[in-house]
């Protein structure tokens, strides 16, 4: 991977923390990419390099989301998989219910 390519994956996780962080504290509605990039320090207009737009970038994190929540229901289905049915869908649920 190219050092600008790593720059800017490093910058763009920089900005999904931020935003979850400001989802947290203030709901969707309180996502601001002002806000945002004064905490990174750049400029407003330059953090639309890594994000179009608020949608955008809202987006992404649920993107993000749902690939992380497949991730941890398939390595749970996998890690039970020499089980029966019944139990296997138990330990899935189970895993569901601890990432929501």
């Amino acid at each position: 991977m190219a050092r600008r390519e790593k720059t800017h994956q490093n910058s763009m996780q920089e900005i999904k923390n931020i935003a979850r962080k400001q989802m947290a504290e203030l709901g969707t509605a309180g996502l601001s990419l002002s806000a945002i990039a004064r905490e990174m320090e750049i400029s407003a207009p330059g953090l639309y390099r890594y994000s179009s737009s608020r949608d955008d970038l809202i987006t992404a994190l649920i993107f993000d989301a749902y690939t992380d929540l497949a991730h941890v229901l398939e390595q749970t289905s996998l890690h039970h998989a020499d089980e029966k049915p019944a139990p296997r869908l138990f330990a899935v649920i189970l895993a569901y219910r601890d990432w929501a």
